[in-house]
């Protein structure tokens, strides 16, 4: 993957080898992956799943897919059909998951909580990151923890300082 700025977080000036192409992830990073073009008919992860856009994916590979296409991650919200009132009430979580509410949409999302953040994991994870609550996380491990911690979705505002009264969290 090269790119004209040393850090970057969008797609823009990225050139992926041939047959790449860049999307962003959950924390805005650009990567260079292959998109598959056709999903297996049948496969054992052939279950439906809600991503967070609200769109139901008839399995995991349509919705990767999909982020693809986009150009940008689309998490999985929940196992399943998206429902139009869901809550956490109605959506089961796997296991070493926790249901948070999103407080854009009102709607669940299935997080995988971690209780501690490693210093290795902080390096890979990078940071600093504001988030969409206007806190400044040391990496996204902090800010998955913070979320966990609150019950609520937090996702990248942009990485960065959120500026003045920004603080790290850790």
């Amino acid at each position: 993957m090269k790119h004209k700025n040393k850090f970057t977080w969008r797609c823009d000036g990225i050139r992926c080898s041939e047959g790449k192409y860049c999307v962003l992830d959950q924390n805005l990073s650009p990567h260079c992956i292959r998109c598959r073009i056709r999903c297996p008919k049948t496969s054992q992860n052939s279950k439906p799943v809600c991503g967070i856009d609200g769109v139901t994916y008839g399995n995991i590979c349509l919705l990767r897919q999909a982020a693809c296409k986009k150009g940008r991650a689309i998490p999985v919200a929940y196992k399943g059909v998206c429902k139009a009132r869901a809550s956490c009430g109605s959506v089961r979580c796997r296991n070493h998951q926790a249901c948070l509410t999103d407080l854009s949409t009102g709607f669940p999302r299935c997080v995988t909580c971690t209780s501690k953040c490693t210093s290795a994991a902080t390096r890979e994870l990078g940071g600093p990151i504001c988030g969409t609550n206007n806190k400044t996380y040391l990496s996204w491990c902090h800010m998955v923890k913070d979320a966990c911690a609150t019950g609520f979705v937090i996702e990248t505002k942009f990485q960065g300082t959120c500026g003045e009264g920004g603080r790290a969290i850790r």
